[in-house]
């Protein structure tokens, strides 16, 4: 939705592109099992912005959006 974050070898290279690509995905991953019911029962699904360092496990390249 705000471009590509990651570069052709699938390394993030833009940090808050990447952060605002996963806000996007999650949020939008809530609206649709929303709408879905488990065993006929309604799912509540919240996005939740608290982790303080999602990409932990990444490997970051330098660039000039850094």
């Amino acid at each position: 939705t705000f471009g590509n974050h990651l570069d052709t070898q699938g390394k993030v290279i833009d940090k808050e592109l990447g952060l605002r690509n996963f806000q996007h995905t999650g949020k939008a991953l809530c609206t649709i099992w929303q709408y879905d019911k488990i065993f006929g029962r309604p799912v509540y699904c919240e996005y939740i912005d608290k982790q303080p360092m999602p990409f932990l496990d990444v490997v970051f390249e330098k660039n000039a959006h850094d």
